[in-house]
């Protein structure tokens, strides 16, 4: 039977292997972290045995609860509960468990049963821990990672081979990187990769059919239901736009900007200031060079436009704010403006529309409607 110091030691190492388990599943652990938990598995068969514990049960777990008709976060609060009698913190008062000659068995064998409650609630409230990162990310399991933003939400992440990836708002994307190759799924949304250089794994991005590959490089993937745009900033990339012979289709795309190539379904190489457009649907596949500075501005969280349709203008703004901006006459979306602003700076944008000549600016509380003044003229007898 073990010591009540025993117990603790366990306890402790319990609680660094479930630390280091969801570190490592939150990701973007740096070259320093990754050492010191190399080191802390070499440190102990006990540590790599812990560590495995860990995982084993967080898989258990996220299948119980997938299939549990109670709450996690119901279990998580009745476990948290400090007045809940059968949680008894780890760490308040150590020696009040160790036995005691002047204490009959009795008393014993209850603070041992104590003692029990406190390490059954530890593994509990550590495994819900567990569970509520992998809830956010159970797909861990089947081999890569989800990173998401929300409406409005710009997030940055290290990603395990020291490449950096920016996700602008809206958008998703999957990871899963092998010893062969580095994947991202680009699901929705918009992400810009700074490509650490790795020689024997390539660093592949998917959006639909087509597919970047690129090696120490910048660029930018923005997919939209019509179209996807790679961009390079530096470097060069590799396109494949994944088009069949079904859906190569010439048809005519109003107010083209880009040159349309001959034959889209062959590998596109692209330099520096360089972007390839693919709309999906009409099956054409356009490359053109752009204004680095405007095609990253979202990096800087700014909006620059030159001479583009405020219909397109004020679309971009409502990826950024809760405050709807609707063009509502088709003159107006296509009128071209030029201007830069902040992407979260929607009241400023508004203002420039107001001094428009001939535009009417209509605000609501969570909506902003925009049209034609409408010019009366009174008849002259």
């Amino acid at each position: 039977m073990k010591s009540a110091d025993e117990h603790v030691t366990d306890a402790v190492i319990a609680k660094q292997a479930a630390e280091w388990f969801i570190s490592n599943q939150e990701g973007g652990l740096t070259l320093a972290h990754r050492t010191s938990f190399l080191a802390w598995l070499k440190a102990s068969p006990v540590h790599v045995r812990e560590y495995l514990a860990i995982a084993s049960v967080a898989q258990e777990f996220v299948t119980a609860v997938e299939k549990s008709e109670y709450e996690l976060d119901e279990l998580c609060t009745e476990a948290a509960n400090e007045d809940n009698e059968t949680v008894v913190s780890l760490y308040e008062g150590v020696n009040n468990y160790l036995p005691d000659d002047n204490v009959k068995p009795g008393k014993v064998n209850e603070r041992r049963s104590r003692w029990g409650w406190a390490i059954a609630a530890s593994v509990v409230i550590c495994a819900a821990t567990v569970i509520a990162v992998l809830q956010q990310n159970l797909s861990w399991f089947k081999g890569y990672e989800v990173y998401r933003t929300a409406h409005a939400e710009q997030r940055t992440w290290t990603l395990s081979d020291g490449s950096v990836m920016h996700l602008n708002s809206d958008s998703a994307v999957k990871v899963s990187f092998s010893s062969a190759q580095r994947r991202i799924d680009l699901e929705y949304g918009q992400a810009y990769f700074q490509v650490f250089k790795d020689s024997k794994r390539e660093f592949l991005v998917k959006s639909g059919k087509t597919e970047a590959v690129a090696i120490g490089t910048e660029f930018d993937v923005y997919h939209k239901n019509s179209a996807t745009t790679i961009t390079v900033a530096e470097g060069r990339v590799a396109v494949l736009p994944g088009l069949d012979s079904a859906t190569k289709n010439h048809a005519a795309i109003p107010e083209r900007e880009f040159l349309r190539l001959e034959d889209p379904l062959k590998t596109v190489e692209l330099d520096a200031g360089s972007a390839l457009k693919i709309y999906q649907r009409d099956g054409v596949v356009e490359q053109k060079k752009v204004d680095l500075r405007q095609a990253t501005a979202w990096l800087k969280r700014q909006i620059i436009f030159d001479r583009q349709p405020l219909g397109e203008v004020a679309q971009e703004f409502n990826r950024y704010s809760r405050v709807k901006i609707e063009i509502e006459d088709s003159g107006l979306r296509a009128m071209r403006v030029s201007g830069v602003f902040n992407a979260y700076d929607t009241e400023s944008f508004v203002g420039f529309l107001d001094r428009l000549d001939g535009v009417f600016v209509e605000k609501k509380y969570n909506q902003v409607k925009v049209r034609s003044k409408v010019i009366k003229v009174e008849n002259q007898k």
